[in-house]
């Protein structure tokens, strides 16, 4: 996450300027005044003033843009300003993130055939969320939040502690299963913890337009 403190301390970067106080002149002594010009007969042409210009409105903001997973099977909308991540998640089938407000998405899918008879929603969750909680110390957890994701159950809780063992940040994790007819997927969105705050609506958006487009 080291990208992630460089991008939280440009944001803290402030930009400095100082006025320059004008220095007073010096008295001027006093001169005859000049004699006054008599003025023309006939008085000159005013000339015509410029069209007023058109003023030019402010670039438009990077639109929303849906994404669809590298296996095909689901997509999600990212509000402007998030971009294409290669090195998130290995297994990862949509990897994204905003790096000027320090928040990041990945999300997995796996085949509910590919578990034993029994393994629901609930127990997916516990599995995976041990492997954010492992790699965290002093990791607490919230939950379970129950949700309808795309007309599909889900269970969300949110996860907080500190990155082990070197970078010591407050990170905190917002990890949602959700279960169709064929797949369990994760979707999970973290920042930093002093951002939570005011990511959290932005990671909900996202999460409410999850779509599963191929079973």
């Amino acid at each position: 996450m080291q990208k992630t403190k460089l991008a939280l301390l440009s944001a803290l970067t402030l930009a400095w300027t100082s006025n320059i106080v004008a220095q007073p002149m010096p008295p001027v002594a006093p001169t005859t005044p000049p004699p006054v010009a008599t003025p023309p007969a006939t008085p000159p042409s005013v000339p015509t003033p410029p069209a007023t210009p058109t003023p030019t409105p402010p670039p438009a903001a990077t639109d929303a843009q849906t994404v669809t997973s590298t296996d095909g099977k689901i997509q999600l909308t990212l509000p402007g300003g998030w971009s294409k991540e290669s090195d998130l998640n290995k297994t990862a089938n949509i990897q994204y993130s905003n790096r000027n407000t320090a928040q990041f998405v990945v999300t997995m899918t796996e085949a509910k055939s590919s578990f034993p008879a029994g393994f629901d929603i609930n127990k997916h969750s516990e599995v995976t969320r041990q492997n954010i909680v492992k790699g965290l110390t002093g990791a607490q957890q919230s939950g379970p939040t129950q949700l309808t994701i795309g007309g599909n159950p889900a269970v969300q809780y949110v996860i907080k502690g500190k990155l082990a063992p070197a970078n010591n940040i407050d990170i905190s994790y917002v990890h949602t299963t959700i279960e169709t007819g064929k797949n369990f997927h994760q979707v999970v969105f973290w920042t930093a913890d002093s951002l939570f705050a005011q990511s959290q609506p932005v990671f909900q958006s996202v999460l409410n337009s999850f779509k599963e487009v191929q079973p």
